[in-house]
């Protein structure tokens, strides 16, 4: 994928493991890095709301009446091999939920992988 090209001609890593810390008399915070990992492949999940193009331009995948995407609990779309969570199928909730239905789905996705079904 693109973004999988321009990371890497980029020379960029995906951090993990980060830690915040308190700047104290503020409300800020800073941030260090105590691993990295290269990576093949990213997916970016940020937002808020669905975005209606992803609708528009996906034959066949069904959303309700607020526009956001229809899956059942493993995140399993109307399309077979297209997974969804978070607020594309909930709408605007909590990172907690979201973390959930994102583990849900990676183990579906895992099974659809493996057992191509």
């Amino acid at each position: 994928p693109r973004i999988v090209r321009e990371i890497k001609a980029r020379g960029q890593k995906i951090f993990l493991d980060l830690k915040l810390h308190d700047i104290p008399n503020t409300v800020r915070k800073a941030m260090s890095v105590l691993s990295a990992l290269d990576v093949d492949m990213v997916i970016i999940a940020v937002g808020t709301s669905p975005n209606p193009l992803i609708a528009s331009t996906t034959d066949g995948l069904d959303v309700n009446r607020h526009g956001c995407v229809t899956a059942d609990d493993e995140g399993r779309t109307s399309r077979k091999g297209i997974f969804a969570g978070g607020d594309i199928v909930t709408g605007s909730a909590t990172v907690i939920l979201a973390m959930g239905a994102g583990k849900k789905a990676a183990m579906a996705i895992h099974e659809f992988l493996t057992f191509n079904q």
